[in-house]
């Protein structure tokens, strides 16, 4: 099974209150009062540049955007793709309109026969959502604290947003 998806994690009211400057912009809660902003094809663009390679879906328009918005509020943009264990994560995290983790992609990964993961708590994911006061508590981890496994595509969160 696979785990696919691509957006921004804030905290709710934050996100909520920007989701507006971006047309067609959902955004969907989180635990611990954050909230996902799934990055859509009408959001991302067609053939929008991308300027970091560890962020194959985060164009040069929406992180211009993100860095604006972190003047008023810390925001994270996340990407996953696995697929049966195996994959990657990648990671930014912009504060006071500047980038203070990232871009990190960190990798799950069979290379000569052997599995070979990311420490858990070091996922570029998890390193990212710190910087926002996520706290794992009793949770596995941040990401699981959050609750970004509940979906595992960007369509499944999409189908439990409202429009911002």
């Amino acid at each position: 099974m696979g785990h696919h998806i691509r957006g921004f994690i804030a905290r709710r009211d934050d996100l909520l209150k920007t989701a507006d400057s971006l047309p067609g912009a959902r955004v969907v809660p989180l635990a611990l009062g954050f909230a996902f902003l799934p990055v859509t094809e009408q959001l991302a663009g067609d053939e929008e540049p991308v300027p970091f390679v560890q962020l194959g879906g985060l164009t040069a328009r929406l992180s211009t955007w993100a860095e604006e918005q972190s003047r008023g509020f810390p925001l994270v943009y996340v990407e996953t793709d696995y697929f049966g264990g195996d994959g990657w994560q990648a990671a930014m995290t912009w504060v006071g309109g500047s980038a203070v983790f990232g871009p990190v992609r960190t990798a799950d990964l069979w290379e000569g026969g052997k599995f070979v993961p990311t420490p858990l708590l070091e996922g570029a994911i998890n390193r990212a959502v710190r910087h926002l006061g996520v706290e794992r508590g009793s949770a596995l981890d941040e990401f699981d604290a959050l609750g970004l496994g509940r979906h595992r595509s960007n369509e499944a969160w999409l189908s439990e947003t409202s429009t911002g």
